[in-house]
């Protein structure tokens, strides 16, 4: 259960997280509530925003291919 300070510290940073999420654009707005709002994975972020699946390098090295 929260105390009423950690309550209170949240209420005061409600206005700054409403006034950076709307300075944001649409799609980078929505990658953060998915991510942090409905802890969403990575992955699944990068899916619903249309972003392109990257495949892992192997152990031998390779580099990441875009």
């Amino acid at each position: 259960m929260k105390t009423s300070e950690e309550k209170s510290a949240f209420h005061a940073l409600v206005p700054l997280l409403d006034d950076s999420l709307l300075s944001l654009r649409e799609k980078e707005c929505t990658a953060l509530l998915l991510r942090f709002g409905e802890n969403h994975s990575l992955r699944e972020v990068r899916v619903a925003g249309g972003g392109e699946r990257r495949h892992r390098p192997q152990a031998s090295g390779q580099r990441w291919k875009s």
